[in-house]
């Protein structure tokens, strides 16, 4: 059985995936087939070739533009979404059972991970009729201020939001539930703005239907305590490697990232990040944290109960 493991990038974004995914083919075993797929908004060629160069025998990479492949996912119901092509590339994850009818049940990760073990551990696991399986959101988890939010605006408590960077997709379930033209018609339908647009969506959508992982295959450079010998390690948020020293694992990633291209470019990034930078940062998740206390105050549930 093929393994697929889907990521979603912009072209800004190739140096960190292309990090994530050597890490992932440096743990796969040999005797299993394992499909890589990067949906992405276009390319560059110079970058299109360093992915691709990742395949290996029992690795496939295929890299799929989603201009005209979104665009007709987007017909018929789908046709309902607000907004362009260009600014509905934040949903990308919503839509892959349709785009996808080949496969049954896939792993999806975020560019910001690394792998520590064989990818097909995880997409392995039994969701039942379950949708998803993923962790709790520790950051969220770990900031009080959210609970209001999760629990006015997306109907559940805190401890059950999850982060959407890892995800055990149920693929075979979502088409049977027509996951993605609900989704569709709740987008078109609501003018509820959310924090975390497609992770909130999910949350929403998915609840009572989460099988809850352990926090080892989300492990969240920001969140305290540390978590040993995790699977999956998961820069989300502000502080990345490529942009801050001392950060959280950040060996792991300057390991694999050594194996890549661009290992040269990620810490001329780091080396140029701006003290103005990293206070717009710090703003940026004070902000964050304010904008959730006060839709808890004034926002209505996205999906009425």
């Amino acid at each position: 059985m093929t393994v697929p493991v889907i990521f979603s990038v912009n072209d800004q974004y190739v140096a960190p995936l292309t990090v994530a995914m050597t890490s992932l083919v440096h743990h796969v075993a040999n005797d299993q087939q394992y499909h890589l797929i990067v949906l992405n908004d276009g390319l560059t060629a110079e970058h299109q070739h360093s992915l691709k160069q990742l395949a290996r025998k029992n690795v496939s990479v295929d890299l799929v533009s989603m201009g005209n492949q979104f665009k007709q996912v987007l017909a018929g119901e789908t046709g309902k979404l607000r907004g362009d092509t260009m600014t509905l590339t934040i949903f990308f994850r919503l839509f892959i059972a349709e785009l996808f009818p080949e496969y049954d049940q896939a792993v999806y990760l975020d560019a910001d991970t690394i792998i520590e073990c064989d990818i097909a551990e995880l997409a392995r696991i039994n969701l039942g009729h379950k949708l998803i399986a993923a962790a709790p959101d520790v950051f969220a988890g770990n900031n009080p201020e959210a609970a209001g939010y999760a629990e006015k605006v997306l109907g559940l408590p805190i401890n059950q939001y999850i982060n959407s960077g890892v995800l055990v997709m149920n693929l075979a379930q979502m088409r049977a539930d027509h996951f993605s033209e609900r989704f569709a018609a709740l987008h078109a339908a609501t003018a509820v703005e959310t924090i975390a647009p497609d992770q909130d969506y999910l949350n929403a959508m998915c609840a009572g239907q989460v099988v809850f992982l352990p926090q080892i295959w989300n492990a969240n450079s920001m969140a305290t305590p540390k978590v040993d010998n995790p699977k999956i390690i998961h820069f989300c948020l502000f502080e990345k490697p490529w942009h801050y020293l001392n950060v959280t694992y950040a060996e792991r990633f300057w390991h694999f990232a050594h194996l890549t291209p661009y290992e040269s470019e990620l810490l001329a990034q780091r080396n140029a990040y701006t003290a103005a930078e990293r206070e717009h940062d710090r703003e940026g998740a004070q902000a964050l944290i304010a904008r959730t206390v006060q839709m808890a105050q004034t926002s209505a549930p996205l999906i009425n109960q």
